[in-house]
């Protein structure tokens, strides 16, 4: 980052950001040798996104936030992949045990023509606390066959045929 007189060194950035991943079921990244292939295969990675689905199951607290919203609250541990709760920072009033920070959490860009990781991205900002990607196919007991339809029956896309 450039200014006036120089750079700005990276440890006075402020506030942190996390980068989150967004990808279809089974369709994160995968890092594979000769030597590992079958057990990558059987057992694709955990990503941030898996992880916080995870999360949801298991911590009613996270079931009232977006995804953008978990390292306000927690620490993504890269090395065995989950979220850790924060242990430092302000504690939360209303939530006795909830620690927050200023950290913000960065959802990657998607380009419109990859359809449903695109509109699966957007429902990333409108459901709180998805327990799956099913859940964001689940509308008022339907069930969408795509993220896109989906979105359209949460209301969130308007008709551009005007």
């Amino acid at each position: 980052m450039k200014q006036f007189g120089g750079y700005i060194p990276i440890h006075e950035r402020h506030p942190t950001v996390i980068h989150f991943s967004v990808h279809l079921a089974n369709g994160q990244g995968v890092y594979f040798t000769t030597k590992n292939v079958l057990e990558r295969v059987q057992v694709p990675p955990e990503t941030t996104l898996t992880v916080f689905f995870t999360l949801c199951q298991s911590d009613e607290f996270v079931l009232t936030l977006l995804y953008h919203q978990v390292p306000k609250y927690y620490a993504w541990n890269a090395r065995n992949k989950k979220w850790d709760p924060r242990k430092s920072g302000q504690i939360v009033p209303e939530n006795l045990g909830i620690i927050s920070s200023d950290t913000l959490g960065g959802v990657y860009t998607i380009h419109p023509s990859n359809f449903e990781c695109f509109h699966l991205r957007l429902l990333l900002h409108e459901v709180l606390g998805p327990t799956s990607f099913f859940r964001f196919k689940s509308v008022n007991g339907t069930v969408c066959k795509t993220f896109k339809q989906a979105f359209e029956l949460r209301g969130l896309l308007e008709d551009d045929s005007h």
